[in-house]
């Protein structure tokens, strides 16, 4: 069994790396272009439900087509609040 010493220093060296990770995707993250995924509820942390993504424009929007479709109880087919 290794010493305190040696089970101290193993435990501030993996305390370390795991802190350096952490940072180094924190710092990926901030180089993201804003608006490219939609990480939290409303799209981004201060929900402005806008994607700055370029998949879909004027020239394509027309293509697209419903990928799925659930039928909701309720007057006119209607949710009776925001889901």
């Amino acid at each position: 069994m290794p010493s305190r010493s040696v089970q101290t220093a193993l435990h501030h060296t993996q305390y370390l790396a795991k802190a350096t990770e952490m940072l180094l995707v924190g710092l990926a993250m901030a180089h993201e272009q804003p608006y490219t995924t939609w990480s939290d509820y409303g799209g981004s942390a201060d929900s402005m439900q806008y994607s700055a993504l370029r998949q879909i424009n004027r020239e394509n929007v027309n293509r697209l087509e419903p990928a799925r479709f659930y039928s909701v109880p309720g007057p006119s087919g209607r949710f009776g609040f925001n889901p």
